[in-house]
């Protein structure tokens, strides 16, 4: 053997092999992954809020009597539940999938509501009884309801007769409402201040007694 060929053979057997570079598999790296993932759902953001956000929007004011703020609120709240779905990008359908959240939640707002107005309704009525109490006649002597008869002359017209009407014909507010033509919240104003207006002067007439 040459000095030449020990020399190369030598070589390769004693120096260290480079490094092979590990195979592509074509997976990103689980970073890259990430953003790429975050990307996606942002583009799907922006895809389906400019096809569907306006026709939602109309959907709800024409089939539901939505206002326009009340519409644009629902629509953004069905935006935000289609994209916490994991992996919204597969939904097959999803014009169809928000069409289904809008739909939730305005019957889900309507029972709300619903809750609440029972709840104000009965409010109203112990209020309207508390107001009412008794007949007069019951409550006062002779002398008192006579005073009372002069104070409720005093009264603007529409106070004294949604007065009388509760007070001495024992009508609810809803039937005052009805007879006179205005708002129950406007019979129970009426009423009440026709109230304070006698228990005051009543109050200074017949001191002590």
């Amino acid at each position: 053997m040459t000095v030449k060929m020990a020399f190369k053979t030598m070589t390769q057997d004693t120096l260290p092999q480079q490094q092979k570079a590990p195979p592509m598999t074509g997976i990103l790296p689980r970073q890259y992954e990430i953003v790429k993932t975050k990307k996606t759902q942002k583009q799907l953001w922006t895809e389906l809020y400019a096809n569907y956000q306006a026709e939602l929007v109309h959907y709800l004011q024409s089939k539901w009597l939505k206002q326009k703020h009340d519409a644009n609120d629902i629509t953004q709240q069905a935006f935000e539940r289609f994209m916490l779905v994991a992996e919204p990008e597969r939904i097959e359908k999803p014009r169809a999938y928000l069409y289904q959240l809008v739909r939730n939640l305005t019957v889900d707002g309507l029972r709300r509501d619903k809750v609440r107005n029972e709840h104000a309704r009965q409010e109203a009525i112990n209020e309207e009884q508390t107001a009412i109490g008794s007949p007069l006649s019951e409550v006062l002597n002779t002398e008192q309801l006579e005073f009372l008869q002069e104070i409720i002359e005093t009264l603007p017209a529409k106070r004294r007769r949604a007065f009388v009407l509760s007070r001495v014909y024992q009508m609810t507010y809803a039937e005052i409402a009805d007879d006179m033509g205005i708002s129950v919240d406007g019979v129970k104003k009426h009423v009440l201040r026709a109230l304070s207006t006698c228990q005051e002067q009543l109050a200074n007439r017949f001191k002590g007694q």
